[in-house]
């Protein structure tokens, strides 16, 4: 008797750091601004170019600013929308475009979390990013050659 109750408790401890394991991987990530992407791109010595008005307010998914990167054989797209609903909604929509590159062996992860969602696609050529982080999106693609300095620059703004 005395024995299960050391094992019950031994389990209790085991889960109770896995569940703390989780909480800690799974942390809150902050949505940053239109302003605050263009900072930081400028600040890592990018030219940012400014596509908002691509996207007419009348058009409905709620664009509030599209700003763009390229350099270095990445490419960033950064969307800041009206709300998280509106963000979702278009991490959706794009999702299957960026699926439709699938071929066989390719490594594909997705995250959700209640802060976030992101899809990664790794194939033979390329490399694609999809994150949504509150009411924004973030659309990346490098080649397969720069896919971890394409992760590293996404991860220095905190997506």
């Amino acid at each position: 008797m005395k024995h299960n109750k050391l094992r019950l408790g031994c389990a209790l401890l085991v889960a109770l750091f896995l569940l703390g394991v989780l909480v800690a991987c799974s942390g809150k990530v902050t949505p940053i601004t239109a302003a605050e992407f263009a900072a930081a791109m400028e600040n890592k010595g990018y030219a940012v170019k400014d596509y908002t008005d691509n996207y007419p307010s009348e058009g409905g998914r709620g664009i509030s600013a599209c700003l763009m990167t390229e350099s270095d054989g990445r490419e960033l797209v950064f969307f800041e929308l009206d709300n998280k609903e509106k963000a979702k909604a278009f991490y959706a929509e794009n999702k299957p475009l960026i699926e439709q590159q699938k071929q066989a062996g390719n490594v594909e992860s997705t995250v959700t979390t209640n802060s976030r969602s992101v899809y990664k696609l790794k194939t033979a050529s390329g490399y694609y990013v999809l994150a949504q982080v509150g009411p924004t999106v973030l659309l990346a693609y490098s080649g397969t050659e720069n896919a971890s300095a394409l992760d590293e620059l996404i991860q220095s703004i905190g997506y």
